[in-house]
């Protein structure tokens, strides 16, 4: 499983595009996106385990800490992530009628 965070920058605005050449050129980045109004940039970093992740999130933090306001920290808690949450919406079978629950109990006693 692999470990992520979130973390949301708040760049200066005259900073903005230098800002995001840096850290897309970082290692353990995953996603950056621009976001509108404050804070103004949100960055996911991924690493095979909490203590890389440590690392990356360090350095991706300091290539850009002249160029930034304020930050806030995201961590995914450990072992939990979207796909083991999800839980799926519709079980049945599309164009295939699906037999109730009292229709398949009486089958059963057949």
């Amino acid at each position: 499983m692999n470990d992520r965070v979130y973390v949301l920058l708040y760049i200066q605005e005259d900073k903005f595009d230098q800002a995001l050449q840096i850290l897309q050129s970082k290692t353990g980045v995953r996603v950056l996106d621009v976001l509108e109004g404050m804070p103004n940039l949100i960055v996911m970093l991924q690493a095979c385990d909490r203590q890389r992740l440590a690392k990356l999130t360090i350095g991706a933090l300091a290539s850009v800490e002249s160029m930034t306001e304020d930050q806030r920290l995201l961590p995914v808690r450990y072992g939990c992530n979207a796909s083991t949450l999800i839980k799926p919406l519709y079980t049945g079978s599309f164009g295939k009628k699906v037999k109730t629950t009292k229709q398949r109990q009486k089958s059963k006693v057949k």
